[in-house]
């Protein structure tokens, strides 16, 4: 299993910004596991982002596939709104898992955040589509929070998560993207569910741009997708945060000189 969260950030004006994040776990036993296994994607052409939990063999495959076609134009017209591209995506998901033998059909959730629009226009949606054997397909639109908050927790980390999210959402931090982020690298260092670990990937969107890969630095080494990264030859091409979601340095690992500090608050112990 895994542990996936979104979230959105909120200021004034609304809506400004949407994330996944997710550990890098891959567990086949309770003593067999792999903490180098990519759960997140991001478009680098359309404002388009894709995160799973449950079964690993097809949401992998089945995403990654459906990011280069997106990119690559073949899918929608540029001009396709966030509705449009998911309702070419539903239906291709499920085409394809049908495909699939039924020895090797296994529960799984995907979450998929989209952005219409730029600037102060612009519209974010989030859906969350997942099959079981036993309730079949369920796909739902997510309603965006009034404040910066979580809008879902899924995987076998659900509650670990939720408990740290919870402690800094009563803290002086909470209300915020960094309260939100801060909380899920807590629950992986804290490490009380045995499915989730190795490093945080981080993906998300803004008012503008496309999709963006977060380069992460935890416990004082690069990742990426959660590989460790040591030999980058322009490391700030990526944009880059600590577990505070500070912005960083991608080659001290330090955060920024001229980037806003985010202290931990007296009230949330170290993990």
């Amino acid at each position: 299993m895994t542990s996936l969260v979104a979230w959105m950030g909120v200021d004034t004006h609304g809506p400004a910004s949407v994330y996944l994040a997710s550990d890098s776990r891959i567990s086949w036993s309770q003593t067999e596991s792999w903490d180098v296994g990519r759960k997140l994607f991001a478009s680098r052409a359309w404002p388009d982002l894709y995160g799973y939990c449950g079964d690993v063999d097809f949401p992998s495959l089945f995403l990654s596939q459906h990011v280069d076609l997106l990119d690559s134009g073949a899918l929608v017209p540029v001009d396709a709104p966030a509705h449009a591209r998911y309702a070419v995506l539903e239906p291709d998901l499920r085409r394809c898992f049908e495909a699939l033998p039924a020895r090797y059909r296994r529960p799984f959730t995907i979450l998929c955040c989209a952005r219409t629009g730029q600037g102060m226009q612009a519209l974010f949606s989030i859906w969350r589509t997942e099959w079981s054997p036993t309730k079949g397909w369920l796909t739902l639109e997510l309603t965006p929070p009034a404040t910066s908050d979580t809008l879902v927790v899924l995987g076998s980390g659900e509650y670990a998560v939720m408990e740290q999210a919870l402690a800094w959402k009563a803290s002086a931090a909470g209300g915020t993207s960094r309260a939100v982020f801060s909380a899920f690298c807590d629950a992986l260092r804290l490490g009380k569910d045995p499915h989730s670990g190795g490093a945080p990937q981080l993906v998300g969107l803004y008012r503008r741009g496309a999709g963006i890969t977060f380069g992460i630095i935890w416990e004082q080494q690069k990742y990426l997708l959660g590989r460790a990264v040591d030999r980058l030859s322009t490391p700030n091409t990526v944009e880059w945060r600590n577990a505070l979601l500070e912005r960083c340095d991608g080659v001290t690992g330090e955060r920024l000189p001229y980037a806003q500090p985010h202290l931990r608050p007296l009230t949330i112990p170290g993990a």
